[in-house]
């Protein structure tokens, strides 16, 4: 809990930084899994649509459970920076997005990050103190290790390391933040797909 606070702190503290000389500060748009602006989303999809798919007349049956505290930010990672599309769940700690390789990962909106091809990429020493702030990270053969489970079964896991997230403030001006940690998720097993939209 205390990592997701500093997750959200840094997340506010980066939303709320002056970005030029003359005061103006600069905004990050957030796209919820439900938003038209989802790279996902499916337009042909009604409310009446979402409501019969997810009511259901069996109640052994388990009803879908979609992961509707994620969002995503469009931002550059890296040295030079790649586009990517960054995850974050609100009831979680981490930020994350798929990268090279991936086992297992599906195909969605984003090709995965290479972090091998960043000069600012750095992964995570098992000496972090994020490597120990929860049960969501852990030394495994010298590598800080994270893994994110859902409700429904759905899983992520892959290494924390740390990079340049450069954000897009207009089309000449970008402002960079080093060292964000996030995580570099090598096993995606989570359904994107459902649907309805994404991620």
């Amino acid at each position: 809990m205390e990592l997701s606070a500093l997750v959200l702190s840094v997340l506010f503290t980066i939303l709320s930084v002056r970005a030029t000389a003359d005061q103006r500060g600069f905004s990050i748009p957030i796209i919820h899994i439900n938003s038209p602006l989802h790279p996902l989303y499916n337009s042909n999809i009604t409310l009446f649509d979402e409501l019969t798919r997810w009511s259901t007349n069996d109640f052994n049956e388990r009803a879908p459970v979609r992961h509707t505290s994620v969002y995503l930010m469009e931002i550059y990672i890296g040295t030079p920076p790649r586009k990517k599309y960054v995850c974050f769940d609100s009831g979680s700690n981490l930020l994350w997005v798929q990268c090279d390789p991936c086992i297992d990962c599906p195909s969605v909106f984003d090709t995965p990050y290479r972090p091998s091809e960043s000069r600012s990429y750095h992964p995570l020493s098992c000496n972090s103190t994020f490597c120990h702030k929860d049960n969501e990270a852990s030394c495994v053969d010298g590598r800080c290790i994270f893994r994110a489970r859902y409700l429904d079964g759905d899983s992520l896991r892959g290494e924390l390391g740390s990079d340049m997230f450069s954000f897009s403030h207009s089309e000449n001006f970008f402002h960079s933040v080093t060292n964000i940690t996030f995580g570099c998720a090598h096993i995606d097993q989570i359904n994107h797909d459902d649907g309805s939209s994404g991620s």
